[in-house]
């Protein structure tokens, strides 16, 4: 072989390698994301879009997507204040969503901090400095004192849970300030997620309709861990102490939990491509050969 022909697959193995160590690294990528999904097809309901972007933290998507009708039964053994019919007309605390975590004991990893900002395509209302109209905040705004955290904690009749939260009851802010819906400090629901089922919630200040939160943990999370959180139980609550829902393995929880791995279909697409490059690259090097 000629020292041209040398070089020339010398480049195409180095080539084929970068394709199969991108391919694994993706795989990586992809197989730490999911999604869950809580409620019915009418009233109350929420998405959670769950990433993993470091070691030890998440990127968590939460949208509020509560439209008018009746809603799935409240979990057997939890009370609350809202109804479960929703209309327009509903009170203003009822359309927030103020709280979303999962059962305590899925992983050993307690949550340390966070951040939060108002996702891409949403707006942020508040009044932080005085009288009406409220403050408008655009996309990428942090909205990090409106939220805080809590380990081993319950939100009503839900059990111990870690969770995020706009109320004040066992949570630690993630930020002091700055301030934007106009209280000091956390007071839930205001600073939730209102759904585009409404044009305001009354006098409270809100994010319709998603939060994205950056959330913290006390170690690595593993694979295992991942697919443990995938497999818990997930608890949303509406207003303060008004409406929950859940989803996962808790019998309380209806509809059965739908669970999509966005990150799981681009791999297939991803692989795929780089399979038939390999290919590709192994019948030119063929060529060479003979």
């Amino acid at each position: 072989m000629d020292r041209r022909a040398q070089k020339t697959l010398f480049g195409r193995v180095v080539l084929t390698a970068g394709v199969v160590t991108g391919v694994l690294a993706l795989s990586a990528l992809a197989a730490h994301a999911f999604t869950i999904t809580l409620g019915g097809p009418t009233g109350y309901s929420a998405r959670i879009d769950v990433t993993q972007v470091g070691p030890n933290q998440l990127r968590i998507l939460v949208q509020n997507t509560t439209t008018l009708g009746t809603s799935v039964s409240l979990p057997s053994g939890v009370s609350g204040s809202c109804p479960q019919t929703v209309t327009p007309g509903i009170d203003a605390a009822c359309r927030l969503l103020a709280s979303f975590g999962y059962t305590f004991n899925a992983i050993s990893q307690s949550i340390t901090g966070g951040s939060a900002k108002i996702a891409s395509g949403s707006v942020g209302f508040g009044d932080p400095a005085g009288p009406p109209p409220p403050q408008t905040y655009p996309a990428g705004t942090d909205w990090s004192a409106e939220w805080g955290f809590g380990n081993n904690a319950p939100m009503d009749g839900t059990g111990n849970l870690d969770f995020l939260s706009t109320n004040e009851s066992h949570m630690t802010q993630f930020a002091t300030s700055p301030n934007r819906d106009g209280p000091p400090g956390l007071d839930g629901p205001q600073g939730g997620l209102l759904s585009r089922a409404f044009s305001d919630a009354g006098p409270l200040g809100f994010v319709q309709d998603t939060l994205e939160f950056l959330v913290n943990y006390s170690a690595e999370l593993t694979a295992a861990d991942l697919q443990a959180l995938q497999n818990a139980t997930w608890w949303v609550e509406f207003g303060s102490g008004g409406y929950f829902l859940c989803a996962g393995p808790d019998p309380r929880c209806t509809p059965p939990r739908k669970v999509a791995e966005p990150g799981a279909f681009a791999l297939t697409g991803t692989a795929l491509a780089a399979v038939l490059t390999v290919r590709r690259l192994r019948r030119r090097s063929a060529v060479f050969f003979a």
